[in-house]
């Protein structure tokens, strides 16, 4: 128990995984118990047990204090309105001790509370000196105090605002809070999964249904793209060189030795590729209906999978010349035989991701869209970071340059439209699935939206590791 008020009590339990880490909310009067509310950052699970949280007087908002490594301060401040899902996220960086928990004997007091009338927060400076904070639901800015009150250890429930009413709010009956589950997406079939260093998650967007198999393996680079790839009947994930994979009806099994996987045709094919020396890479087809691996063939490095085959690096045509000024590319079949590939017309280019008959890439001048069937290419922006495409290539999004380097502007079209449209103000990773759906995240938020509409919304009951890998399919 993390929070304790006359109407409702906050718990928490031991379930935390890859894309979730709820906050339980137990209405005294029903018995019915939200599982919406989410912890911010996918924090470790000590901090989770010595989390604390501190509900308004009048019980319809709670404010949650996340601890640091170092489990005696605050990292972040998460406040849910508890009647329309709303949150905002403060970043404290250790600046205020970590609050005592309900029937704690810790002798830290009270370091947060509320005003009578549930309007703003007040905070203790950390180590008891120094100016305090004040924080208004619904604002992530932590306003300071312009003098420090000398020596404290705690804030004490301060009266009303001069914003409030006069009377207290606990004359009148609470407003009746939001009980129910995580949001529910209206696309039947559509997957969120995430692989940590212990385990692989994968969520049913529109059910709410997980499942997990505790399959760890190392994750050196969530930006890879080809760790996970969506084939028929569930998922190959890469795990320290290994390639297992996961099943839509619950099982799992080792396929093999493998660095990368790529799929095409909607995942009705499928290739594994091992690292081998230099410039060299062993690639073998699979067959997600049978389960079968085929013979390996030695090419250049793989770089992405279109619906005629995946598509490796020609290097030995392109080093040698080649035609002038262009890159080559060799096509490996589904049945693993190599044919001649594409000649895109530069040779100062990074080949991102593909899908369908589309290749999205790095060229002169920003971000184009390569159409293998009509060999077209088109410019999409001069300025990107980081760049998703949907695995049939229909839809694209991708996150713009900015001053920030975490991220930046949140950009995504269906590409027979060619209309670009801005989903979010700000995001740091993003994901697009054949439908057009995009998610992404923005700090500690996931917001979800659409390929041809502006703006976005909140996904309440997601909590994605920020170190995790992420697909879509």
């Amino acid at each position: 128990m993390i929070g304790v008020h006359p109407d409702r009590i906050a718990w928490v339990a031991n379930e935390c995984s890859v894309l979730r880490c709820p906050v339980r909310i137990t209405e005294v009067a029903t018995g019915a118990t939200s599982t919406w509310f989410q912890f911010a950052g996918h924090p470790s699970p000590l901090a989770v047990e010595l989390s604390g949280a501190v509900f308004s007087p009048d019980g319809n908002q709670l404010a949650l204090l996340i601890p640091d490594d170092s489990m005696t301060a605050t990292r972040a401040i998460v406040v849910a309105d508890l009647r329309t899902r709303a949150t905002s996220v403060a970043e404290t960086l250790g600046r205020f001790d970590q609050a005592a928990r309900p029937s704690s004997a810790d002798a830290t007091g009270s370091t947060l509370d509320w005003t009578r009338d549930s309007r703003f927060l007040l905070l203790a400076p950390r180590s008891g000196t120094g100016p305090f904070g004040v924080m208004k639901p619904g604002s992530p800015r932590i306003e300071k105090s312009r003098t420090a009150l000398g020596i404290i250890a705690t804030i004490a429930a301060i009266g009303t605002s001069s914003l409030g009413p006069l009377d207290l709010v606990r004359r009148t009956a609470p407003g009746r809070i939001d009980t129910g589950g995580p949001t529910r997406f209206d696309t039947p079939g559509l997957e969120l999964i995430g692989a940590d260093d212990e385990q692989v998650d994968v969520l049913d967007l529109a059910t709410n249904h997980t499942r997990t198999w505790p399959v760890g393996g190392v994750v050196d680079d969530r930006a890879e793209p080809n760790l996970i790839t969506r084939v028929t009947g569930g998922w190959l994930v890469v795990r320290d060189n290994t390639v297992v994979r996961v099943t839509d009806r619950g099982s799992s099994a080792l396929v093999g030795k493998g660095s990368r996987v790529f799929a095409a045709n909607h995942g009705r094919d499928a290739w594994i590729a091992t690292e081998a020396y230099g410039l060299q890479w062993s690639v073998a087809p699979y067959n997600p209906q049978t389960g079968r691996l085929g013979p390996s063939t030695s090419v250049g490095p793989p770089v992405a999978a279109v619906d005629r085959g995946l598509m490796v690096s020609n290097t030995h045509a392109t080093l040698a010349g080649g035609v002038f000024g262009t890159s080559a590319f060799d096509i490996v079949d589904a049945a693993g035989r190599v044919l001649p590939g594409p000649l895109i017309d530069s040779v100062r280019i990074n080949i991102l991701t593909a899908g369908g008959n589309r290749i999205a890439l790095v060229g002169a001048g920003g971000l184009y869209v390569l159409d293998l069937a009509t060999n077209t290419n088109r410019l999409i922006s001069n300025r990107m970071q980081s760049v998703a495409l949907s695995p049939n290539g229909s839809a694209l999004a991708w996150i713009e340059h900015s001053r920030n380097r975490r991220g930046g502007r949140v950009m995504a079209m269906r590409i027979s439209d060619n209309h670009p449209v801005e989903v979010g103000a700000f995001g740091d990773r993003v994901l697009v699935a054949d439908d057009g759906t995009v998610l992404f995240t923005n700090g500690f938020e996931i917001r979800r939206a659409r390929v041809d509409r502006r703006g976005s919304t909140v996904v309440s009951g997601l909590a994605l590791d920020p170190n995790a890998l992420l697909a879509l399919g």
